[in-house]
């Protein structure tokens, strides 16, 4: 059975079982129900809060008796009936605003280790949050667990924690949903067959083929479309075997965009590309991910570039998380100096003021 069905199935046996639980523990067993989660919506998670809950359900199981006696003169209504119609609307109301954050939110991860061997542990703790519509960079030294990272996104490499897409375990999802969904653009590597441009951004269709991969009309023309976005049309009968290291990016980067994901993951996209190439191609991913409401996740090394144009910024050392948040929170201090051993901002004025 999918993962999807299962959370269905147990949040309506859930349902059942709350109602069943209520109707033989009464109002108080609701009362008790409801009033942490109030607590949590007013005050959030913290502790000294949320354990003094059963005050807050005092006052609150105070209030329905008192609505009970004085809502309609001479008539007293069951506590239980005042409990309910303010009780069922709050759950109701928690349900669609978690349903609309969890549409919200496209990747959350909080990872306890990640792992090539059983007793090899590479990544030791990192978490994040990207929402659609922003891209995260992840910057850190040699070493740090960038694309490691990357890897666990798409449960290449198992992992121990949690990686949640769209709402759902990314180790519970199937090799082609995440093919449908996730595009991962890896570092440039050498090339051994001697494919024409068009036939390797093909490849990218080959997750959404229901048998042999036989590209349709519709498929050939998406392809097209996206060899025209990175500007590939000119060369697309080129054998990939005969182009720069420069051009491949761009081949890879349309690859990745025929497989029409909702996130794609890029290891240093901009290696081998000139000044006015990477610029191009961060604009268009920024733009990308804004206009289609999607996401991306890059290891990017050029802290200039990561400032312009990430939205999120995940800065690692030894597999750990040093910080997260937008750029101007996470460069400022001395975070970034002692995670790269180096004073970068003087080091950044220093050149500067040779131009």
């Amino acid at each position: 059975m999918e993962t999807e069905k299962v959370k269905w199935v147990l949040l309506a046996l859930t349902a059942v079982l709350t109602g069943s639980a209520v109707a033989f523990a009464g109002v108080i067993g609701f009362i008790d129900l409801i009033a942490p989660h109030v607590v949590r919506r007013i005050f959030g998670s913290a502790h000294r809060y949320v354990a003094n809950v059963d005050h807050f359900g005092g006052i609150f199981m105070i209030f329905a008796d008192l609505l009970s006696r004085t809502l309609i003169p001479a008539t007293e209504i069951p506590v239980g009936v005042v409990t309910a119609l303010v009780g069922a609307p709050f759950f109701a109301y928690i349900f669609i605003k978690e349903r609309k954050e969890a549409l919200k939110k496209m990747m959350y991860a909080k990872t306890g280790y990640l792992r090539y061997e059983e007793n090899s542990r590479i990544v030791k703790g990192v978490s994040f949050t990207l929402r659609r519509g922003q891209n995260l960079c992840v910057i850190g030294p040699n070493g740090a667990g960038k694309t490691t990272l990357l890897q666990a996104l798409t449960h290449i490499l198992p992992y121990e924690g949690s990686v949640e897409f769209c709402g759902r375990e990314v180790s519970s999802l199937r090799r082609k949903e995440i093919s449908r969904s996730i595009a991962l653009m890896t570092q440039l590597s050498a090339s051994y067959f001697s494919y024409t441009v068009f036939e390797t951004v093909a490849l990218g269709r080959y997750a959404h083929q229901q048998a042999f991969f036989d590209l349709s009309t519709a498929d050939e023309n998406f392809v097209l479309e996206c060899m025209e976005e990175v500007n590939l049309l000119d060369m697309k009968d080129k054998p990939i075997t005969q182009l720069s290291g420069g051009q491949m990016q761009r081949v890879f980067l349309a690859r990745a965009l025929a497989q029409d994901p909702e996130l794609i993951l890029l290891d240093e996209p901009t290696n081998h590309l000139d000044i006015k190439h990477q610029l191009e191609l961060l604009e268009f991913l920024s733009r990308w991910a804004k206009e289609k409401n999607r996401g991306v996740i890059g290891v990017l090394h050029d802290l200039n570039m990561v400032r312009d144009f990430s939205d999120q910024v995940l800065l690692m050392k030894d597999g750990n998380t040093i910080a997260f948040g937008k750029s101007d929170h996470v460069f400022e201090g001395d975070a970034l100096n002692e995670t790269y051993g180096v004073d970068i901002k003087s080091w950044m004025k220093a050149s500067l003021s040779k131009w």
